[in-house]
């Protein structure tokens, strides 16, 4: 009893150490129409800069392994266990290679309907400066504009190689988008 009470209170200290201060109270996982969030942004942002320096350009966030808002104590504190909170996975980032065109393939994979996610949707979040545009009224497997992908408002070439980020389920081929597998 006495040990447990120790791993507690050991336990308790770490998951209120605070360690960001937000500009808002909370940073909500709920998505957009377009199958945005704020929080699914920030995420992958964070990914992005968290390997940015080893030549990655792009980040994919699994909207499903985002499993609550980030929310803040008084003065919009936020501490270890409300960020874990929101991704209590444990997962690792991966670092690889893929062409425009399998890109472009994975975003085709990303869409469909699942009990598990909040409104029934696959969405992989993207981090800044990567665009597309997806139409939900076009056949499965055409539904990317192909010209609309792009990074920093260039088009992907569909020959040219990016570097990504992902987590390590999605970039095992989990929720269904194995097109991550052919990641070199």
């Amino acid at each position: 009893s006495s040990l447990l009470n120790k791993a507690r209170e050991g336990s308790r200290t770490i998951i209120s150490q605070p360690i960001a201060r937000l500009a808002v109270p909370v940073i909500t996982r709920k998505m957009n129409e377009a199958g945005e969030s704020a929080l699914g942004n920030v995420v992958a942002d964070a990914q992005l800069a968290a390997v940015k320096d080893m030549g990655a350009q792009i980040a994919f966030m699994n909207n499903k392994g985002i499993r609550g808002n980030l929310e803040t104590l008084t003065g919009n504190i936020s501490t270890y266990g409300q960020n874990a909170t929101v991704l209590p996975f444990g997962n690792t980032l991966v670092l690889m290679s893929l062409t425009g065109a399998q890109i472009r393939g994975l975003l085709e994979q990303q869409v469909w309907l699942d009990d598990e996610s909040q409104d029934g949707r696959n969405v992989l979040q993207v981090s800044d400066g990567f665009t597309y545009i997806w139409d939900a009224k076009r056949k499965v497997g055409e539904r990317v504009i192909p010209d609309s992908v792009k990074l920093n408002g260039i088009a992907l070439d569909d020959q040219r190689e990016y570097r990504i980020v992902a987590n390590n389920f999605i970039a095992g081929g989990g929720d269904r988008v194995a097109m991550f597998l052919q990641g070199k």
